[in-house]
């Protein structure tokens, strides 16, 4: 009978002994979505580096919602992202103070609308046209 239930009792008690390990699970979230939203510095546009490293292009992906600073006036409105990275900003609405780089500011507002896709490029973000081209690089801050 003691026999018996040390038999009974040992694979409980061995069970006891054993650690879980957490086995990570596959995400349904898209990794490019998630890595669009927050904050990019803008180092180049319209195929020119820019000179200021307050310009920057925010993402708020719950929203679908963009907004871009370069240190004087913003510019913001909404976008849309879809399947392989397509990527298109709304007309964008800005702050009308008149700064001493007014050239960023419109270089940045044009190129904005000749965005058509984006893509990762080791550490840079890269908004490209139709032809694929990069008109807006950014790095994250």
């Amino acid at each position: 009978m003691k026999n018996k239930l040390l038999s009974l009792l040992f694979p409980v008690l061995l069970g006891a002994c054993v650690v879980p390990i957490p086995v990570p699970l596959p995400s349904n979230t898209a990794p490019a979505a998630q890595a669009l939203d927050g904050a990019w510095q803008i180092t180049e546009a319209g195929g020119r580096p820019i000179s200021t490293e307050d310009a920057a292009i925010r993402f708020n992906q719950a929203d679908k919602l963009y907004s871009v600073t370069t240190g004087c006036n913003n510019l913001f409105g909404g976008y849309t992202d879809g399947t392989n990275n397509t990527l298109r900003f709304e007309e964008a609405a800005s702050t009308l103070m008149a700064c001493p780089d007014m050239e960023t500011e419109q270089r940045l507002a044009n190129t904005l609308r000749e965005v058509r896709a984006y893509r990762f490029k080791g550490k840079y973000l890269e908004m490209t046209d139709t032809r694929g081209t990069i008109v807006i690089r950014g790095v994250r801050k």
